[in-house]
């Protein structure tokens, strides 16, 4: 692979048949690429959220640099990178 491009180590079969992939879908560079967060597939809408809250007891603000990245819903399931 590139040094440039992305490419899959792992994944979860039970996750990619949850979001309705099958393998041959999961070996491509498309789904490297989508699923590293270097680009985005017709239909995705990508956000992050930060959040607030208390920490050792006091309100602290503005916690992290937000949530998740989420990449959006697919079969009613939410797809996130961490």
């Amino acid at each position: 692979p590139s040094s440039n491009e992305p490419y899959l180590i792992a994944h979860s079969r039970e996750a990619a048949e949850l979001l309705g992939l099958d393998e041959a879908e999961c070996a491509t560079a498309d789904f490297a690429r989508a699923f590293s967060g270097k680009t985005t597939l017709p239909g995705m809408k990508p956000f992050a959220q930060n959040y607030g809250g208390h920490q050792f007891g006091h309100w602290a603000g503005q916690l992290g640099d937000g949530r998740a990245m989420s990449l959006g819903e697919v079969n009613g399931w939410e797809v996130q990178l961490k």
